[in-house]
């Protein structure tokens, strides 16, 4: 039933081609199938009866002088008919009501028919095969019978003109098509640059090339990406700058403060300036993103152990399901956003599981646990930066609410695709797809 209702749902639009390419040659192909048929009709209800029927008319004259030279002089009949191309044959004291007419099933047959009565004067019997028409005439001393091939009664032109006819708009479907792939080339290079660049993937120039409008986008984008790039090189120059000028401070402070006494506040404050250094580098990996990291070939699954190693003495159970393959990746990048998803496991839940596997393309990279999971209508927000679930604004409780958002930037940089769900754990269920 559902299959059914499936199909009574289809539109015109799931069957029109999805692809420039098929749609213009569509947008060609179609108008000139269309003149071709109007064509032929034409010609079959114009040009190809009044040649058939002329022909038509020329076979029953022929027979007509034939039969009514044969009594006077047989040699000239015989002469006739072999310059004619029929055959002749009298048959003495017979008569055609000793013969039955044939159906007339094709169309040819009814021109000859017709032809044969305003000719003749004489009873006639028309008998045909699928080869010969046979015009048997009665006479006084017997029965004339004008043997004549079918094809008599076909133009010879008339295949000579489809061929070309057929041939000439196939020829120019072929060159159109040559002419539209050549256009439609630029624009597929254009949307391969651009879903490379939107992957973080490293590529050579685009070399702009096509028609005028597809210059001009080549163009756009060409200006685009180096608008991209440098906002990210300026952004990065200017944030190893700022993490000097915080850091400095930070360092004279903690040196001023291992200078003085022991005692409880000394440690406090100390404690406080390697979280607000916590801060500043959870910050900092936030607003850099990716960086310059070029990206290299990996083994996922020898990544994904390396990233378990750091939750070892943590109390999280976590259980793997991995299967090897290699994907390119930035490893270093890569590896910060998984590492912030398996703390914010271990941070929420007692017990966790991480697998990966291929799917349709994609390497898939799936963490679910069995903590309190997040709302349906809060995992959007939590990717925002500093957006916390965790209302105490305690630091060790719930971080400072970038983890979420640093692992989703960078695997939006690769490409990917981050979203979360419901667990079958209970908890949360994020789930990673890196195009391969």
């Amino acid at each position: 039933m559902g299959s059914l209702k499936k199909i009574t749902t289809l539109s015109f639009r799931d069957f029109f081609p999805k692809s420039l390419f098929k749609r213009a040659f569509l947008i060609i192909g179609v108008p000139l199938f269309l003149v071709q048929i109007v064509f032929t009709v034409v010609f079959l209800d114009r040009y190809l009866d009044s040649v058939t029927k002329n022909l038509a008319g020329n076979i029953a004259s022929t027979a007509k002088v034939i039969t009514d030279i044969y009594p006077q002089n047989p040699l000239l009949a015989q002469d006739i008919s072999h310059e004619m191309g029929v055959l002749a044959t009298f048959y003495k004291g017979r008569s055609i009501q000793e013969m039955v007419a044939s159906p007339l099933e094709a169309w040819e047959d009814h021109f000859l028919k017709n032809a044969l009565e305003d000719v003749l004067d004489q009873p006639y019997v028309l008998t045909t095969s699928r080869e010969i028409l046979n015009i048997n005439i009665e006479t006084n001393e017997g029965v004339m019978v004008v043997s004549v091939l079918r094809k008599k009664l076909m133009s010879r032109t008339i295949i000579l003109v489809f061929i070309w006819m057929f041939g000439a708009a196939l020829i120019f479907l072929i060159i159109a098509s040559l002419f539209m792939k050549n256009q439609v080339r630029p624009i597929q290079r254009l949307a391969e640059a651009a879903e490379k660049f939107g992957k973080g993937m490293d590529m050579e120039d685009f070399k702009v090339s096509g028609a005028l409008e597809v210059r001009q986008a080549g163009r756009a984008f060409n200006l685009m990406r180096e608008r991209i790039k440098r906002q990210v090189t300026q952004r990065t120059e200017m944030l190893a700058g700022i993490s000097h000028d915080l850091r400095t401070p930070l360092t004279r402070m903690k040196l001023e403060l291992a200078l003085m006494p022991s005692n409880p506040q000394l440690e406090d404050i100390n404690l406080d300036i390697v979280e607000m250094e916590n801060l500043i580098n959870e910050y900092l990996d936030f607003v850099r993103g990716h960086g310059q990291e070029k990206k290299s070939l990996c083994n996922l699954q020898a990544l994904l152990q390396e990233c378990i190693v750091t939750l070892k003495n943590k109390p999280l159970h976590l259980e793997t399901r991995l299967t090897s393959f290699t994907i390119s990746l930035r490893p270093h990048s890569f590896k910060r956003a998984i590492k912030n998803l398996l703390e914010n496991a271990n941070r929420y839940a007692s017990k966790a599981i991480l697998k990966c596997y291929k799917k349709q393309g994609y390497a898939i990279i799936v963490v679910e646990d069995n903590g309190e999971g997040i709302p349906t209508n809060k995992r959007q927000e939590v990717f925002k930066p500093f957006v916390r679930l965790e209302k105490s604004r305690n630091v060790k409780t719930g971080g400072i609410g970038l983890g979420l958002s640093i692992s989703q930037d960078i695997i939006h940089a690769h490409g990917g695709q981050i979203s979360l769900g419901k667990s079958p754990l209970g908890g949360l269920r994020v789930t990673v797809k890196i195009p391969l």
